[in-house]
């Protein structure tokens, strides 16, 4: 009935994370915030889902920070610093690391910290001056903003918000 009650939504995710077949019958698409804790709690259902769906399901990732340092779509400061860890994972998946760099920071949750960073990107075996160069030079910030605007046009307004074959679902 809920399904039934929807307009579908198309969301571009070209060039976006993607864990599964990027042609699977079930494209799920996640609005994210890594200072969110349901969004944290969200990861890990995400892991069981595709676990459980390996053939059929794909699970494209989007940025939606919280945070008024990027996203102008938001009324109100809720994660700072949200918006820097989503531009640290846009240059770690230029080096084809965005999913160690996710997992890593969500096992943290909203308590990871910036000063641990330059460790972890090291641990993870990425090219730290291509890293900080991407970070200098705003290309990590810039693939956010991207992702910022394509949820505000299916009126995201929330982490996480999923859009499940272009049906838009808030929370989890």
């Amino acid at each position: 009935q809920f399904v039934a009650s929807q307009q579908p939504v198309q969301v571009a995710v070209a060039g976006d994370p993607v864990v599964g077949p990027p042609n699977a019958t079930l494209r799920i698409v996640e609005f994210s915030d890594f200072r969110c804790p349901v969004c944290q709690r969200a990861s890990k259902l995400n892991h069981i889902v595709l676990t459980n769906h390996r053939a059929d399901a794909a699970l494209f990732f989007k940025h939606f920070p919280l945070d008024t340092a990027c996203n102008d779509r938001i009324q109100r400061q809720l994660h700072p610093g949200a918006c820097q860890l989503a531009a640290a994972t846009e240059c770690a998946h230029l080096q084809g690391k965005f999913w160690a760099l996710h997992d890593r920071i969500f096992e943290e949750g909203k308590d990871y910290q910036m000063a641990k960073l330059e460790a972890d990107v090291r641990a993870l075996g990425l090219d730290v001056a291509r890293f900080s160069a991407c970070m200098s030079s705003g290309e990590g910030m810039e693939a956010v903003k991207r992702d910022i605007a394509e949820g505000g046009k299916v009126n995201v307004t929330s982490t996480p918000t999923y859009v499940i074959n272009g049906i838009r679902i808030s929370g989890v």
